[in-house]
């Protein structure tokens, strides 16, 4: 592997899901586990006659690409011309493969005949029993804290593989003894199940537990005697692996190449990414598990920090939208529902008589009160959260920054008595954070251990996990947690209300404009609705002979 020289690429495309063509590109050569020289990466111009838009990835608009990009025949020879003859790898191989041999044709080019693997097959099955599998680049990127690459490009996300590849992967790929180019291609096509479950009643557990869980055992065998074939394939897999597996998966050093380790960087968590090393659980020193929990606890509690004083951020601006449009809202909603059930009277009434009508009507009532309950709750709801100053919000920050860490229940993942207690008590914590109850912050803090004798809850006890078994448990659940909230944290910040919590941050009022083109454009649809909603009012008088009824 050492030796072999391999392109890494990564595309941005637009245009039709028929015929998909490139408007970015990256590349790096590779030798082995490293980065061979400079990188490539050229913008494309769109093609003739392409419709206005941006692209999948990154939102090159058409109009940037104009002015940046190169004709498409001048970027794809330099990319040729940069690769020369080595195999190609890109995280989702048979999507870009897809993309570039379509532009290779359309442009009357020989293409090269060399794919090489696909990185997100390489990914899954080294980080298993992480999650990675449907894990966006920049996610993974910030859960081994790598260095940041800015701006957001197809060039980023090549350097952020780059850099996985040679601080995390290659001592994983090692381990596995992945030592020739062949060895490491073959690994990502053998057959590959994720080790944790990731459906049905053992949803989440690793599949090496069925060793000490006879019922899981059954379900296994139930599953490789399936009558469909991927879930029999599948349930064989796991059992074949199960009778080369030791009684206790957790202290094999490697338990089948491509699976049951949990791996991790080198003083996990840390602020520098510089080296790696694995977290190897064969280790029998308590005290390093420990260290590797307690970091992971604090990482952990910090995400969840982050992603929950943005989220609080972003409903606090959707509150004060809230309070502009529910007049608007309501109406438009109001009416919406008086058209709907319009239209079902005059269906019943046609097919089913007046008696069937009249149902349609009592539905209509119900309906309309559901509604205005709704919007009464959801207003209380917002009413609750308390109007602080702003070192007290600085503070009720502070404190719940703080106690989130000390009190986490996932620290107790092994110990069901212990993790509902700490769990009610995070609630309470969160709770009290999003109505803005410094005060009940301030007891808890004050007195935790007497805050949860009051709560009814057991009373705290911060003693060390001692047995290795479940510190291994417990910091595999942590990890899969922290890559879960980077996936949320990342999710929330792509999402339009954050941009305009974002947008109102900077620009004071920014919220009353939007508010007040929202509220003419639902003014719009109000109207519409209205004549809609006369209209079939005259339709019913019409056929009853009657007014129509009040829906």
């Amino acid at each position: 592997m050492k030796k072999t020289f391999w392109i890494l690429f990564c595309i941005d495309s637009a245009g039709p899901a028929s015929a998909p063509y490139a408007v970015e590109i990256a590349a790096q050569r590779m030798r082995g586990w490293k980065r061979e020289g400079v990188p490539f990466h050229r913008l494309v111009k769109p093609r003739e006659g392409a419709q206005p838009g941006t692209s999948a990835l990154f939102e090159h608009s058409l109009e940037s690409l104009e002015i940046d990009g190169l004709p498409g025949t001048e970027v794809h020879r330099e990319l040729l011309l940069y690769a020369g003859n080595v195999p190609w790898v890109a995280h989702e191989l048979d999507t870009a493969w897809v993309v570039l041999r379509g532009d290779w044709q359309s442009l009357k080019m020989t293409a090269p005949s060399a794919r090489g693997f696909c990185m997100a097959r390489l990914i899954q099955r080294l980080l298993d029993p992480l999650p990675a599998t449907h894990c966006k680049i920049d996610t993974l990127r910030q859960f081994y804290q790598l260095p940041e690459r800015a701006p957001r490009s197809a060039l980023s996300q090549v350097e952020t593989l780059a850099d996985l590849l040679e601080t995390v992967l290659r001592p994983l790929a090692e381990t596995c003894d992945l030592i020739t180019w062949q060895d490491v291609v073959g690994f990502t096509l053998e057959p590959w199940f994720p080790s944790r479950i990731t459906f049905g009643t053992f949803k989440g557990r690793l599949f090496q537990e069925a060793l000490k869980d006879a019922v899981f055992a059954q379900w296994l065998e139930r599953l490789a005697a399936s009558s469909n074939p991927q879930s029999a394939a599948m349930g064989a897999w796991y059992l074949e692996r199960l009778q080369s597996t030791p009684p206790d998966p957790a202290t094999s050093r490697k338990t089948g190449a491509e699976s049951s380790k949990l791996l991790t960087v080198k003083e996990s968590y840390r602020s520098s990414a510089t080296s790696t090393q694995l977290a190897e659980f064969s280790d029998p020193e308590i005290e390093r598990l420990n260290a590797l929990v307690a970091k992971a606890q604090a990482r952990l509690a910090e995400l969840q920090a982050a992603y929950t004083i943005d989220k609080g951020a972003v409903e606090t601006t959707q509150s004060i939208l809230f309070g502009i449009l529910r007049p608007y809202f309501q109406k438009r909603d109001k009416l919406s529902l008086v058209v709907r059930y319009r239209r079902k009277f005059l269906d019943a009434l046609l097919r089913g008589g007046e008696e069937a009508a009249e149902k349609i009507v009592k539905e209509s009532e119900e309906a309309l009160k559901d509604t205005d309950a709704q919007y009464e709750q959801t207003a209380m709801a917002l009413a609750e959260r308390k109007t602080l100053s702003q070192e007290d919000e600085e503070e009720l920050k502070r404190l719940w920054r703080k106690l989130v860490g000390l009190f986490h229940p996932d620290r107790f993942a092994s110990q069901p008595d212990k993790l509902e207690a700490y769990a009610k008590l995070t609630q309470e914590i969160n709770d009290a954070k999003d109505k803005g109850d410094i005060e009940r912050l301030r007891e808890i803090a004050l007195d935790p251990a007497g805050y949860m004798a009051k709560m009814g809850l057991s009373h705290l006890n911060f003693a060390h996990e001692q047995e290795l078994a479940g510190l291994r448990k417990l910091l595999n659940s942590l990890e899969t947690l922290i890559l879960a909230t980077l996936q949320a944290l990342e999710a929330l910040r792509e999402d339009p209300a954050y941009e305009l919590h974002q947008l109102n941050a900077k620009r004071p009022g920014f919220i009353q404009e939007a508010g007040k083109d929202q509220a003419t454009a639902i003014e719009a649809e109000v109207e519409s609705l209205e004549e809609e909603a006369a209209q079939l009012k005259n339709e019913i008088t019409e056929l009853t002979g009657a007014l129509a009824p009040e829906i």
